[in-house]
């Protein structure tokens, strides 16, 4: 387990630490994220490609929904208007 000591995370100080958590997971980098809400919207805008399709539930955060309308998605459906 890494141990992180409680520091001030300014400028280069933030990549390093990102550089912490992407190698404690075994990744190439790592997205941080101030709150759940700017996560949501970060993983919309980042993961889905202009070939993907979104479909998603009715009762999602408003993040997401803020995520999605700024993606390259080609087609987003909602559950509620696909079952009709």
């Amino acid at each position: 387990m890494v141990e992180i000591k409680q520091q001030e995370l300014e400028g280069s100080a933030r990549i390093c630490f990102r550089g912490l958590v992407a190698d404690c997971h075994g990744a190439d980098t790592a997205l941080l994220a101030v709150n759940g809400g700017m996560a949501s919207s970060a993983i919309f805008l980042a993961i889905p490609h202009a070939c993907d399709e979104l479909v998603f539930g009715e009762f999602i955060h408003a993040s997401v929904h803020d995520g999605m309308r700024y993606n390259l998605v080609s087609c987003q459906k909602s559950l509620l208007s696909a079952a009709y």
